[in-house]
């Protein structure tokens, strides 16, 4: 605890350097840091450890969710790639298969005409 000096009452010079050297005395011998203080600033760093080491632990466990999400992200994309193959595959034999079924229809219908002789 740092003592501010008084003011003086009095405006002489002398009274006014003697309470300063007073003031300054007084505030060498009172300790600027006290074992309280010390057991304080411990506890606030051991709490600051503390709370260091939890969010630690949490920035883990984000990061391993992370990696998870990635790895899941690829599994997804591969899967995803597969099936667009697969579909891709099916939507040309379903097109090849309409044509031939388009060639059925115009080879019926000129079967039609030959045989029943239709215009």
């Amino acid at each position: 605890m740092v003592l501010l000096p008084l003011a003086s009452s009095t405006s002489d010079p002398e009274q006014t350097t003697l309470e300063k050297i007073g003031t300054d005395l007084h505030c060498m011998a009172t300790p600027l840091v006290t074992k309280q203080d010390l057991q304080s600033l411990s506890d606030l760093h051991e709490a600051i450890r503390s709370e260091i080491a939890f969010l630690w632990t949490e920035v883990m466990a984000l990061e391993r969710c992370i990696q998870a999400l990635g790895t899941n992200t690829q599994t997804l994309s591969g899967q995803f790639t597969a099936r667009d193959t697969a579909v891709s595959h099916k939507e040309t034999m379903l097109l090849a298969l309409r044509c031939q079924m388009e060639d059925l229809d115009k080879r019926d219908l000129k079967c039609n005409i030959l045989i029943n002789d239709v215009p």
